[in-house]
């Protein structure tokens, strides 16, 4: 019961967001459009920005960074964000462009930081070449800058590209480069 009640209201959220901003939605409107109480939200969510935090943790993260992903094919995680975030077209949009850009950007740095970070252990591992926590971290803090810049340029520009072309456009520029990376830093 609980889920599906968090599930109604960012439901409701994502509705309301097709109509108005993020800054002119109130929990009125979400709690009358679910028809529950006020009380029930906040049973549930401190307030809406907590909604969004769990949109993203339970929507987002779930379909971008699956347990049983193949860190060879790092393109697969990579893809899914562009998608995750293109099936929430309106509600990326709207935080993009609002005062609560930081919302999309923490999201979206995290997922990246991750998905680079477990790349990097898969290829350390297979290629027997031990690094420092310290030097991955800064390998995965330089690809995730270009990986999330493409995100954000995407975003900026209305979401229009295709983003099984983006994803493949950047294979081909990545292609050897975590295991160059990996041996510049081996220990």
């Amino acid at each position: 019961m609980i889920r599906t009640t968090k599930q109604a209201l960012a439901e409701a959220l994502k509705q309301l967001l097709e109509k108005k901003t993020l800054d002119k939605i109130t929990v009125s409107d979400l709690t009358d459009l679910c028809g529950v109480n006020r009380q029930t939200f906040y049973y549930h969510f401190k307030d809406i920005y907590d909604l969004l935090e769990w949109i993203y943790k339970e929507e987002f993260t779930r379909d971008v960074l699956q347990d049983n992903y193949d860190p060879h094919q790092w393109q697969i995680p990579y893809l899914a964000m562009f998608r995750q975030l293109q099936k929430n077209r309106v509600l990326v949009i709207n935080l993009f462009h609002s005062s609560h850009r930081d919302l999309i950007e923490r999201y979206v740095h995290q997922e990246a930081f991750r998905f680079i970070m477990g790349v990097l252990d898969i290829w350390e591992k297979d290629l027997d070449m031990p690094a420092a926590e310290e030097d991955k971290k800064f390998i995965a803090a330089f690809y995730q800058a270009s990986f999330v810049d493409m995100v954000f340029e995407w975003i900026g520009r209305g979401m229009k590209d295709d983003p099984q072309q983006i994803v493949t456009r950047t294979a081909k520029l990545m292609e050897g480069s975590f295991a160059d990376a990996l041996r510049k830093f081996r220990l």
